[in-house]
C-alpha cells in the first residue's frame, strides 16, 4: 500500500479506538498513546469486536486482527506519518497535547483533532507549527461511518488539508471541507 504507513493516535477512548480499528484494517501500523493503563486490553477487545464488521465492509486486509502499539509515553509517536488526536474537548488540554505531540513528530506531520466543539484556530494558538493543525471531525463511529469533516484554522495550510484528504481517502472515508469554523 502506498501513501501512509504509520498512524499515531492520541487518546484511546471510544473515538480513538474506533480510529485505531479502521487504520489497522486499512493496513497501517498504529501507535496509540493514552495515560490509562487499561487502554491496551480495552483496545484489543474493541478491535476484535469491530473486525468482523470491517471485513464485511471490505475495509480489512484479512481475517487476522493486528495489534497496535500502546504506550503511555508520547515519545512512542516518533516515526508516525499522521496523528489523529482525540483528547478531551477542553482547549487548555488540547494545546498541551499538541505541544507534547509537536515535541516528538516531524514538522510536516499533520495533527488532526477529532474535536466536535473546539476550533482549529484556538487549538493552533501557541503551536510551533500551527499550519499542520486542523479539525477532522468524524461521524460516529469513525470505523463504520465513512464521513469526516475537515476544518482548517486561521493558520492551517492548504498542504495540510490536502494531506488530510489523502490520508482519509486511503482510509476509505469521504471528506467534507467545512469552510467556516
Amino acid at each position: 500500500m502506498s501513501g501512509f504507513h504509520h498512524a499515531g493516535i492520541v487518546g484511546g477512548g471510544l473515538i480513538g479506538m474506533s480510529w485505531a480499528a479502521l487504520f489497522m484494517a486499512r493496513g497501517l501500523a498504529v501507535t496509540v498513546v493514552d495515560p490509562d493503563p487499561e487502554t491496551e486490553p480495552r483496545l484489543r477487545r474493541f478491535v476484535a469486536d469491530a473486525w468482523p464488521n470491517l471485513v464485511t465492509l471490505g475495509l480489512a486486509q484479512g481475517d487476522t486482527v493486528p495489534d497496535a502499539q500502546v504506550s503511555e509515553d508520547m515519545d512512542a509517536l516518533d516515526g508516525v506519518d499522521f496523528v489523529q488526536e482525540n483528547g478531551p474537548d477542553r482547549i487548555e488540554i488540547k494545546r498541551t497535547i499538541v505541544a507534547r505531540i509537536e515535541a516528538v513528530v516531524g514538522p510536516d506531520v499533520v495533527i488532526a483533532s477529532s474535536t466536535s466543539s473546539l476550533k482549529a484556530t484556538d487549538i493552533q494558538q501557541g503551536a510551533a507549527h500551527p499550519g499542520r493543525i486542523l479539525v477532522a471531525h468524524p461521524m460516529n463511529p469513525p470505523h463504520l461511518v465513512p464521513m469526516v469533516e475537515l476544518v482548517g484554522g486561521g493558520q492551517t495550510t492548504e498542504t495540510a488539508l490536502q494531506i488530510a484528504e489523502a490520508f482519509y481517502t486511503q482510509m476509505r472515508r469521504v471528506t467534507l471541507r467545512v469552510k467556516k469554523e
